[in-house]
């Protein structure tokens, strides 16, 4: 999502769904002011929807919905340009707590969240519409394909919600053994013994929670200890063995690199201050 609040309530949808309304709209203008005695479930087609339930802001793009509950003050924040196709329905359900694990038998959704990648809910929604225009089919049939919809979104929600939280605390392992391990040799084999995956694998769980390869976190942190024992006086060679590098040469290469100046200048100028 563009920007979301980061902790937004959950629902726990309960009965079969009575869809009562659905529809497109193609607009530039600002979401109602309102309360509605039904469900709203929203996806965004192209464009950004920005809607308020509460508190809770959300700035929603392509790829993300939204999940009006019933009897609830909801508003727009601004006047945006947007696509969005629109459910209105009928079901019993409540708050509830932020699952810790996931529940495939129960349908447990964010007012706020992203369309699955493995599924195309966009067909299906459109899909839904067409049969809903054409007449054609019974109140049943439709009610059932939202139902499927919507264990479709809580089944992805769910998931992206428990690993989520599992791969921040793996990120935080690997940054942690890093800082422990600053001195020894950090190969890609060495992760993937005390991890138990793929090198790529973790890469991707630590890019995406410090904006940064382990590699490269690695060599900061490395020359942020050289830096450190530089400006308690050791020599430009022990600083770089003492802090991990192997290579004289390439230390130096990391040093300026990250640092904007050599150790050798580093030292000449902290000292004539000093």
């Amino acid at each position: 999502m563009n920007k979301v609040d980061n902790e937004v309530p959950w629902f726990r949808l309960k009965s079969d769904a009575e869809i009562e309304m659905i529809g497109r709209i193609s607009a530039h203008n600002k979401h109602p002011n309102r309360i509605l005695p039904c469900w709203v479930l929203g996806i965004v087609h192209a464009g950004e929807r920005t809607v308020k339930v509460g508190k809770h802001k959300g700035r929603l793009t392509i790829g993300e919905y939204f999940l009006l509950p019933p009897n609830t003050f909801h508003s727009g924040i601004e006047e945006d340009l947007h696509d969005v196709s629109f459910i209105h329905f009928q079901m019993r359900g409540e708050a509830m707590e932020i699952p810790q694990q996931i529940d495939s038998s129960m349908i447990s959704l964010p007012i706020y969240g992203k369309l699955p990648k493995d599924s195309d809910i966009y067909k299906t929604f459109q899909y839904v519409h067409d049969q809903y225009r054409s007449e054609l089919v019974g109140n049943h049939f439709l009610n059932i394909q939202l139902q499927a919809i919507l264990y479709q979104l809580s089944f992805y929600m769910q998931k992206r919600r428990i690993l989520n939280k599992r791969n921040n605390k793996l990120g935080d392992d690997l940054f942690q053994f890093v800082l422990s391990n600053l001195t020894e040799e950090l190969t890609a084999e060495v992760f993937e013994r005390r991890f138990g995956l793929s090198y790529r694998q973790l890469n991707i769980i630590f890019k995406r929670q410090f904006n940064t390869t382990i590699k490269q976190k690695v060599i900061e942190l490395r020359v942020d200890q050289a830096f450190n024992m530089l400006m308690l006086g050791e020599s430009i060679a022990v600083a770089a063995e003492k802090s991990g590098f192997k290579d004289y040469f390439y230390f130096l290469k990391c040093f300026k690199k990250i640092k904007s100046f050599t150790p050798k200048d580093m030292k000449k100028n902290f000292f004539r201050q000093q």
